[in-house]
């Protein structure tokens, strides 16, 4: 849609294959949709109460996307919207493929992710994420998750920053084969609000990877986490407010009461909380257990 903007409404099933090209430049190349939405002037909005997926097969430069989504806002708009509570699969079948379940953003206004439904992504040897979302101007990119995201070798969430600020509300859970939530492109400053789970994989980077903006990450009830939070230069925040039983601090026995402030714990370390391991990297520790 060039002037005006683009709103679509998934209530049943939208699929698509690709085998890949062929013949000459397009030899090996392929593109699967199951939804692609693109406003240049204007909003880009998508509603799925069905099934959106897309797979990718044959080629290792293949690329599957379940939902595809732009708010180019040039002049007006740019404001991108996607509320999930079907379905939105990608899959790679290729060795070298990527699957990018969601691919949503835009450069002129708030980009907003509301799920409860399952955002998940199955890759080749190139990754992908199970939702990526990009903002290239200075606003806001603010996502909720209440439901399931989840990539098998790549990135949960991946957030791609310019100036604004990222807000992440997890409910649910996030899991990413590299990394959980991964802020660590541009560097626009963000805050996590976990209270559900969030992990990578035994070889992965880290539970939650983030770049070189100012990142806060509040960590309540008393979730899974799988994996190191690691910061990057910034100033890092990591604020716990855990219902549980603060039993280790750095590997010993705690013995000065749950006010993490009683304790040295410095900018890496770890705490045990009722059975539950919780390591950082970079991040000044407060908070209580």
């Amino acid at each position: 849609m060039y002037y005006g903007s683009c709103n679509g409404t998934n209530t049943n099933k939208a699929i698509a294959n690709t085998s890949g090209g062929t013949q000459s430049s397009l030899a090996g190349l392929g593109y699967a949709a199951g939804i692609d939405l693109f406003s240049y002037a204007g909003n880009t909005t998508l509603t799925n109460s069905g099934t959106a997926s897309a797979t990718s097969a044959g080629y290792a430069s293949n690329t599957a996307y379940g939902a595809f989504l732009w708010a180019e806002g040039n002049g007006t708009g740019g404001a991108m919207t996607l509320k999930n509570t079907g379905t939105i699969t990608a899959t790679a079948a290729a060795s070298g493929g990527a699957a990018k379940a969601a691919y949503c953003g835009g450069n002129n206004n708030t980009q907003t992710v509301n799920n409860s439904g399952s955002i998940t992504g199955t890759g080749g040897n190139n990754g992908g994420w199970a939702l990526g979302v990009e903002n290239d101007g200075t606003n806001a990119v603010n996502i909720f998750n209440n439901g399931y995201i989840a990539h098998n070798n790549g990135l949960g969430v991946a957030v791609m920053i310019g100036g604004g600020t990222t807000t992440i509300t997890n409910y649910g859970t996030i899991y990413g084969g590299l990394t959980g939530i991964s802020g660590q492109t541009f560097a626009g400053p963000v805050i996590v609000n976990d209270y559900g789970d969030v992990g990578c994989g035994s070889s992965g980077n880290g539970a939650m990877v983030f770049g070189n903006g100012n990142i806060t990450v509040n960590i309540g009830n008393l979730p899974t986490i799988s994996g190191t939070i690691v910061g990057g230069s910034g100033t890092n925040k990591l604020i716990f407010n855990l219902t549980g039983t603060l039993q280790k601090v750095n590997g010993a026995t705690a013995t000065m009461g749950n006010n993490l402030s009683n304790y040295s714990l410095g900018k890496s370390g770890n705490i045990v909380v009722s059975g539950k391991t919780y390591a950082w990297k970079n991040f000044t520790v407060s908070g209580t257990a």
